[in-house]
């Protein structure tokens, strides 16, 4: 939740997806997210986490390179366990046409899968 007053919230009311404050209120301050990263600290202390990073960036690392065939695919880029597809679209950017599109995908896939947590994961990107 972001707390602000009537001029502020009016400058993202708005169909135009220019207005939108782009990353700036995901996640500052929010409550809920410190506990995650509390609870998830704890788990750094129980749990072999670094083997299991080690083991999905390895996998990221050979998936990702197949991805590099598809001409579709500009470029594909990897840290730790954070891969980046970066698409070939002739107006790229936040504005580009294919974001609707993508969006339509990304929330039919997950749905179809049962699989909210890539929902979430995708909504934060775009």
């Amino acid at each position: 939740m972001t707390l602000c007053n009537d001029r502020v919230e009016s400058a993202f009311r708005s169909e135009n997806r220019q207005h939108t404050f782009y990353h700036g209120h995901s996640y500052t301050g929010n409550a809920l997210a410190c506990a995650a990263a509390n609870a998830s600290l704890k788990i750094f202390d129980e749990e072999p986490v670094f083997d299991r990073i080690a083991t999905i960036a390895k996998l990221n690392s050979e998936r990702l390179s197949q991805l590099k065939e598809f001409s579709q695919v500009g470029d594909v880029r990897q840290i730790g366990t954070i891969g980046a597809i970066e698409l070939r679209a002739e107006d790229a950017g936040y504005l580009s046409a294919m974001r609707p599109k993508l969006y339509v995908f990304f929330w039919s896939a997950a749905c179809f899968c049962g699989r909210l947590e890539m929902l979430f994961t995708f909504f934060l990107l775009m």
